[in-house]
């Protein structure tokens, strides 16, 4: 994936900014770019995770002498809060699966927090 947002993303985008001259303004102008094309924030933040890791190992080489990244600001991704089900919710849903003869996999899941392949490899 790595590979891809340098080639689809980065590239074009800093193709003409010589490597001494990328400021932290320009990050951010991308960053501003990128969600205003639609793109999810954490994505976004991979993309900033790329260019600082990128910049900072041109700093170690000593091609440039700070890393603009770190000035930069990238979008923070706020986490949906996980939808937990509630006992009666669960006894409803097993339920079901008995009538349907599945009980057994989602027994598993719901009492072991296992997940899909580690059900499918017992």
């Amino acid at each position: 994936m790595a590979v891809t947002i340098v080639r689809v993303h980065l590239i074009p985008y800093f193709k003409e900014i010589p490597l001494d001259k990328i400021t932290a303004y320009d990050i951010n102008q991308l960053y501003i770019q990128k969600l205003n094309d639609g793109m999810a924030p954490g994505t976004v933040r991979k993309i900033h995770n790329i260019i600082s890791k990128s910049l900072q190992k041109a700093v170690k080489w000593g091609l440039i002498k700070s890393n603009p990244a770190k000035d930069a600001t990238p979008p923070s991704v706020h986490k949906k809060p996980k939808q937990i089900w509630t006992a009666e919710e669960a006894s409803a849903f097993l339920e079901v699966c008995e009538q349907k003869n599945e009980l057994v996999p989602f027994m598993l899941a719901i009492f072991t927090g296992m997940r899909r392949g580690e059900i499918l490899a017992l």
